[in-house]
């Protein structure tokens, strides 16, 4: 048996349909809004924030959110690694959704997948510079 991969845990992906209400909200909670950017499948906006004590969330705009968009995300700590870490998780028994590509606004390397029960899982690789990194 393979051992399991250990990634740590990078931020959740949420959909909304009334993202600057989110942000607001969730600034009320002493998040900070890190950056916006663009969801190349939907067309939307992304906001990215974090959360006192480090923890990321990112907001999906979405006209009706169903779930589609909402995901867990894992840190990848070498971008030179994606590739091979999306691999690894593939042979394991994850499914495939998007295979490995470049998010320009976060200066990062990501993936999806899907696990076997169904859940949507993100790898994410930041390079130096990135505004994602604390």
């Amino acid at each position: 048996m393979a051992v399991p991969l250990a990634l740590p845990l990078d931020h959740t992906g949420l959909e909304t349909s009334r993202i600057e209400a989110d942000v607001a909200g969730y600034a009320a909670l002493g998040a900070r809004l890190i950056r916006w950017g663009l969801h190349a499948p939907t067309g939307g906006r992304i906001a990215m924030l974090r959360a006192p004590g480090g923890t990321k969330i990112e907001l999906i705009e979405v006209h009706d959110g169903d779930g589609t968009w909402a995901h867990t995300a894992f840190l990848v700590t070498d971008p030179d690694d994606l590739a091979g870490t999306h691999d690894r998780l593939v042979a394991a028994g994850l499914v495939e959704v998007r295979p490995p590509f470049a998010i320009p606004a976060a200066r990062a390397e990501s993936s999806f997948l899907r696990t076997p029960g169904g859940s949507s899982i993100q790898l994410i690789a930041y390079h130096p510079g990135s505004p994602d990194l604390p």
